[in-house]
């Protein structure tokens, strides 16, 4: 321990300035989100000086080669490692939690709902971006090889994402896209196998400096995480998260059908001009309990024509349930999703069948608050704000990640909307982003009324519900845009 604490003093007047940079750097960080609207430059900024920072500290003895002058010194590689692992934490991720602390405190979130998240964002950022940083300085010689190999990664990230959300080729974006609610499935799995492998590098390079054999093991393993993350199969994710909610209500009292009067196909020209074939899909789910509320995650669906030819799709999107005012107990679902063009020009004169599979959650447990609006934040529950903007939009926010829950908001004693964007149901309370705060848009005016009822509901069961359906006929509900 004597020895760790040496090495650390010594790095520590070794890399002052970089030290003292992060720090203002995180001052200026803390004013900004607190005073300013956007302030994403700041972000990136500590970012790459927090980067710079932590490959300083790793080259401050460089591991690969034999003609290094430290390597003269009675280093044990044990202490050496638990030295800059040590370094990292107080210099890095220690001025980063106590700059979103200190954000928290300042724009008035409840300390006791946030404390959880603050901890648990810079676990994610020590996993995520701290030892990976550590482990590829590890590997290189200096800051010329790290910046080129840095850039090299980003160009990787960027491009895998890229391929995520280019509209083609359609079969390789319908692959990729995944649910919006088990999306941290795959993330999570992604993190893990990160840490595995900087673990081990780190471990290799400061045990024995094996740096070809580390540098082959760290392409390996991103190829293997990247091609993996990319194909893992989404139902796999609501199998995990089936197992996870432990239902506590049962859904077999569901019933699932086509909805034929509001059922249709339309031909779209997206990006780049791929044409292709947008399915629109109408589902009534019936026999809804009293007082829970449904959500679509996801459909599967696979048409198959009178000759054995089939065709599958991706994940459809959702937009909120329309619940029907006649019978209680039932809502129509409308989802959307991308057809091979191909399969709808050979089918389109035949009655085909539909065999799929639908993907619920059920919410309960509402609870409801009714707050006076203004122009500032007003705290809610479960670590929930919301105001007004100045043109009458109503907006709220949480801490780190917005609430694993259905929220929405009643204004005026009107039906409740549903504010944008789908929620995730990750058991973890932060996601890996410097700034705290996330903010969301209902849809639906506050100029008329200053009170609004904000309403919480918390996800009790997730169901997979296959059906099938004969007879469907593409040109009974075409409307192919020429």
């Amino acid at each position: 321990m004597r020895q760790t604490l040496h090495i650390l003093r010594k790095d520590v007047r070794y890399l002052r300035g970089e030290i003292c940079l992060v720090l203002v750097l995180g001052a200026v960080f803390v004013w900004t989100e607190t005073h300013s609207p956007d302030p994403w430059w700041v972000e990136m900024l500590l970012t790459v000086a927090a980067g710079y920072l932590i490959a300083r500290l790793i080259h401050a003895e460089v591991l690969p080669g034999d003609r290094q002058f430290w390597i003269t010194r009675p280093y044990g590689w044990n202490s050496l490692l638990g030295a800059k692992l040590l370094f990292m934490l107080v210099f890095v991720n220690l001025p980063i939690s106590v700059a979103q602390l200190l954000i928290l405190l300042a724009d008035g979130f409840p300390l006791g709902s946030s404390f959880p998240g603050l901890l648990w964002s810079q676990v994610l950022m020590i996993l995520g971006v701290s030892l990976p940083i550590a482990a590829l300085a590890a590997m290189t010689s200096g800051m010329v090889p790290f910046i080129f190999s840095m850039l090299i990664l980003l160009a990787i990230g960027f491009g895998s994402q890229q391929m995520i959300w280019s509209p083609r080729p359609l079969w390789l974006r319908q692959a990729l896209q995944w649910p919006a609610g088990v999306e941290w499935v795959r993330d999570s799995i992604a993190i893990i196998v990160l840490a595995a492998i900087v673990l081990s590098i780190l471990y290799m390079q400061y045990k024995n400096r094996r740096t070809l054999f580390s540098r082959t093991f760290a392409l390996g393993g991103v190829a293997l995480g990247i091609v993996a993350y990319m194909y893992m199969p989404w139902p796999f994710a609501f199998a995990v998260q089936s197992q996870l909610s432990k239902p506590r209500i049962d859904g077999s009292s569901l019933g699932i059908a086509l909805d034929p009067s509001s059922m249709k196909f339309s031909a779209s020209f997206p990006q780049h001009g791929l044409q292709h074939v947008e399915v629109d899909l109408s589902i009534e789910v019936g026999g809804i309990p009293g007082g829970f509320d449904l959500q679509a995650d996801a459909l599967a669906a696979t048409f198959q024509g009178p000759d054995g030819r089939t065709w599958k799709s991706g994940s459809f999107d959702f937009s909120s349930p329309n619940k029907d005012s006649n019978r209680q107990g039932v809502v129509t679902l409308h989802g959307t999703g991308l057809m091979d063009p191909s399969f709808f020009n050979e089918e389109r004169d035949k009655m085909v069948t539909l065999q799929a599979s639908l993907y619920l959650a059920l919410f309960g447990n509402a609870r409801a608050k009714t707050i006076v609006l203004r122009d500032t934040p007003v705290n809610v529950m479960d670590g929930l704000q919301c105001y007004s903007s100045i043109l009458g939009d109503l907006l709220c926010r949480s801490a780190f990640r917005w609430p694993n829950l259905l929220v929405r908001a009643s204004v005026g004693g009107a039906n409740p909307n549903v504010f944008t964007q789908f929620i995730s149901y990750s058991p973890f309370p932060a996601s890996m982003h410097l700034n705290p705060i996330e903010t969301r848009l209902a849809s639906a005016s506050t100029l008329s009324t200053h009170e609004v009822t904000i309403i919480v509901s918390e996800p009790l069961a997730h169901f997979r519900r296959d059906f099938e359906v004969r007879g469907v006929h593409f040109v009974d509900f075409a409307a192919v845009k020429k």
